[in-house]
C-alpha cells in the first residue's frame, strides 16, 4: 500500500454572518466614507477662499476640466478678463497668476523675499542629482552662493563692461544684415534669426565662435528643434501637468 505523510488539521466552523448584520456593516462603512468625503470637500473650499478669486475648482482635479495645456495662455487671458490682474488657478495645487507688469514688479522685486523658492516637483526633480542641487533649480543659501560665484565669473568674461557690449553689438550687426538680405521684409520668420542671434552672443563670449545664418547653424537648429519637440509633446499632455503637482 502507498503511504503518504500528511498533516490533518481539524476543520473549524466558520462564523456565519447574518444578512442584517452585513447590511449594517456596509451602511457604517458607507457613512464613514461619505463623512470623510464631505469633510474633504468642506476643507478644500475653505482653502480656496484663502486665495485670490479665480475659476471655480473641483475637488481632486481643480480646474483641469477647464485647462488645455497647449492653450494655457488663452485660458489665462480669459481669466484675466473675468477676475482681474491677480487670480488663482487650481491644477489641483493652487497657482496664483499675476498678469500685469506693475503687479509682477511689486511681487517679484519689491516683495521678492516673500516669493522665493522652487517647486522641486516633477519635472525639476528629474534633473537634480542631489537635493537642492544644480544651477537652475537650487534655492536658499545654495542658490545665493552659486549666483555670487556665477556673477564673479561672468564679470571676468566682460559682463557689465565694454567687452560684452562689443559682442552684443557685433551680433546685432550680423542679425540686422541678415534681415536686410531677406527678399520679403513683410513676411519674416524671426524664430531662427533670434535664436541664432542669442546663441552668437553667448558663443562669442565663451568660445570666441559664432554661427553664420547659413550652413553652420544647421546643427544648432537640429538640437533646438529636438528640444522644442520634447517640450511641446510634454506640454500637450495633461498627465504631465497633473504629475507636476505632486512630489
Amino acid at each position: 500500500p502507498l503511504i503518504t505523510n500528511s498533516l490533518l488539521l481539524p476543520s473549524l466552523p466558520l462564523p456565519s454572518l447574518s444578512l442584517p448584520f452585513l447590511i449594517l456593516l456596509l451602511q457604517m462603512i458607507g457613512a464613514i466614507v461619505i463623512g470623510l468625503l464631505v469633510l474633504y470637500i468642506l476643507r478644500f473650499y475653505q482653502n480656496v477662499r484663502r486665495y485670490p478669486k479665480g475659476p471655480l475648482p473641483l475637488p481632486l482635479i481643480g480646474n483641469f476640466h477647464q485647462v488645455k495645456p497647449e492653450d494655457l495662455h488663452l485660458f489665462f487671458e480669459e481669466c484675466h478678463s473675468k477676475f482681474g490682474d491677480v487670480f488663482t488657478v487650481w491644477t489641483p495645487r493652487p497657482m496664483v497668476v499675476i498678469m500685469e507688469y506693475e503687479h509682477i514688479r511689486e511681487a517679484l522685486i519689491k516683495n521678492g523675499d516673500a516669493f522665493l523658492g522652487r517647486n522641486h516637483g516633477f519635472p525639476e526633480c528629474t534633473t537634480m542629482v542631489i537635493p537642492n542641487g544644480g544651477i537652475t533649480f537650487a534655492e536658499g543659501e545654495s542658490w545665493a552662493r552659486q549666483r555670487k560665484a556665477s556673477v564673479a565669473i561672468l564679470k571676468q568674461f566682460g559682463m557689465g563692461g565694454g567687452l560684452m557690449e562689443n559682442h552684443v553689438r557685433q551680433a546685432t550687426e550680423s542679425f540686422v544684415a541678415h534681415l536686410s538680405s531677406h527678399p520679403n521684409l513683410d513676411q519674416v520668420d524671426f524664430r531662427w534669426p533670434l535664436q541664432i542671434f542669442v546663441a552668437n552672443v553667448i558663443n562669442k563670449m565663451l568660445f570666441n565662435y559664432e554661427y553664420d545664418y547659413g550652413g553652420s547653424c544647421k546643427r544648432l537648429m537640429r538640437i533646438a528643434d529636438l528640444f522644442t519637440y520634447l517640450v511641446e509633446d510634454a506640454r500637450s499632455n495633461p498627465l504631465v501637468l497633473f504629475s507636476m503637482q505632486y512630489d
